[in-house]
């Protein structure tokens, strides 16, 4: 029963599932650049597998991002966007943002890699937009403001996948699990007991 499992593969996507002698199990799963892992319990239940995983889906909503300081200026010569990461032990490199006033762009790219965006010359706008990998943040600006320090965190529940009570089958040479569904594009349904 313990043991390496591989599991259906297609282009560029791989499983892995280990299930250790002491109950515990590992599911790594990769996707091109994407990759994620998962950990959790697993036991016999009658002639199936069962896992769960020790993180679950929260119920509660993501919060992903807030703004967490603005400084204001007289003179409003430039403007200066710093994203940092849900700690604030990280500022975020290579963030978007775009710049808008009355919902035209008037500047858009991506930050430095010190996490920071400084732009050196007048401009009036009303709203911000900043955004890093999933997560997107939107503020309608005090005109008065010019410094703007935001915290992102990262959604990370796409690189995870949950087992709860996940029920998986016996099947000659490893094991199949009953919920989920692969398309005609995977070499097989079930994961294959390796050596």
């Amino acid at each position: 029963m313990h043991g390496n499992y591989i599991g259906p593969s297609a282009y560029e996507h791989e499983e892995y599932l280990l299930l250790e002698e002491n109950g515990r199990f590992l599911y790594r799963w990769a996707e091109g650049l994407l990759h994620g892992e998962t950990d959790g319990l697993w036991h016999i239940k009658g002639q199936k597998i069962v896992l769960n995983s020790f993180k679950q889906r929260s119920s509660l909503p993501f919060k992903c991002c807030e703004l967490i300081e603005t400084k204001q200026h007289v003179n409003k010569d430039s403007i200066i966007i710093y994203v940092v990461d849900g700690d604030e032990n990280e500022y975020l490199p290579f963030f978007a943002y775009s710049i808008k006033n009355n919902g035209e762009v008037i500047a858009s790219g991506n930050a430095d890699i010190d996490g920071s965006v400084k732009l050196v010359e007048k401009r009036t706008f009303d709203e911000i937009e900043v955004s890093h990998f999933d997560a997107k943040f939107n503020y309608r600006n005090n005109p008065d403001d010019y410094y703007f320090k935001i915290r992102m965190n990262q959604d990370d529940s796409h690189r995870i996948k949950y087992f709860s009570n996940s029920k998986w089958k016996f099947i000659k040479g490893g094991l199949k699990p009953l919920k989920n569904k692969y398309s005609r594009f995977f070499n097989r349904n079930y994961f294959v007991k390796v050596p």
